[in-house]
């Protein structure tokens, strides 16, 4: 069910910092990339990105996720979708992804290294205005703004 779960400050700290260095930067690595690809391919800045999330589909499947179960969300999905997405996932070995995790967990939030840059403000805010910097220059923001 939902509601609070109870949690030490180092394991809500650690996962949070994992969700921020790890996990989402590669879900929005994906989508760049799945952008790329297909506009590569030809296909229109409208229609990839109203399919990837300007209709807010992963919204509602994130939402269905939290509700009924990660997997078992997808009996919402049509046959095809159903198919195509557990097909795939489950020919992933993952291997790649999980190594990638595991230097981002241990190399970055549990050495504490992390926390000692991000402790000085001055390098932090420099390094933040950087990153903003460059990824506006993403093909993928790009075509967000001219579609909005």
């Amino acid at each position: 069910g939902n509601g609070a779960v109870g949690s030490s400050c180092r394991e809500e700290a650690g996962i949070d910092l994992f969700a921020e260095q790890a996990l989402w930067p590669e879900i929005m690595a994906i989508f760049r990339e799945g952008y790329n690809v297909l506009h590569e391919a030809g296909f229109s800045d409208e229609a990839i990105l109203f399919d990837m999330y300007l209709s807010k589909e992963p919204a509602e499947i994130f939402e269905r996720a939290a509700d009924e179960g990660f997997v078992k969300q997808l009996k919402y999905h049509s046959r095809t979708s159903q198919y195509g997405q557990l097909s795939t996932m489950n020919r992933h070995d993952g291997n790649e992804i999980r190594e990638k995790f595991r230097r981002v967990l241990n190399d970055n939030i549990l050495s504490g290294n992390f926390a000692k840059k991000w402790s000085d403000t001055k390098w932090a805010a420099e390094e933040l205005a950087k990153e903003w910097k460059e990824v506006e220059k993403a093909p993928i923001v790009q075509a967000d703004q001219r579609v909005r």
